[in-house]
């Protein structure tokens, strides 16, 4: 994978997997211990795949894309193609942002509540995790 600023990547997978993390607390502790070890544990800052279809699961979640446009997100980082990967890196990072301006920078304001309840089954559930496992 050819990023041109390596840099700016890790810092947006950092960020994502610390939102994750705080998100799935009071879900299921094998997903939570999951994202531990992306965001502060032993592999703190690697990409795994994982990580941009859980946050583009969550923007769906979320209401803030629809089904046709996580599809398209899910080929684009599928993809062999590096500047299909930076495509889909961008795009993701938009909703980051646009995520935190509707809802909020911290996982602990109101409008994530519900997310915190149902992590485990509508942003990254075990069966999803396999999924995408066996997509790589």
């Amino acid at each position: 994978m050819i990023m041109k600023n390596i840099a700016e990547l890790k810092k947006t997978i950092l960020e994502i997997c610390t939102d994750h993390y705080e998100l799935s607390k009071t879900s299921d502790g094998n997903v939570n211990y999951l994202w531990y070890l992306y965001s502060q544990g032993t592999k703190a800052g690697d990409y795994k795949p994982f990580i941009f279809f859980a946050e583009v699961n969550l923007n769906k979640t979320l209401g803030l894309i629809d089904d046709e446009e996580k599809e398209r997100m899910y080929k684009l980082l599928e993809s062999t193609d590096d500047d299909d990967f930076y495509i889909a890196y961008l795009a993701i990072k938009h909703l980051k942002t646009e995520r935190m301006k509707k809802f909020g920078a911290n996982t602990n304001a109101p409008a994530y509540d519900e997310i915190k309840k149902d992590y485990a089954f509508t942003v990254l559930s075990h069966e999803l995790f396999m999924k995408i496992v066996k997509r790589q």
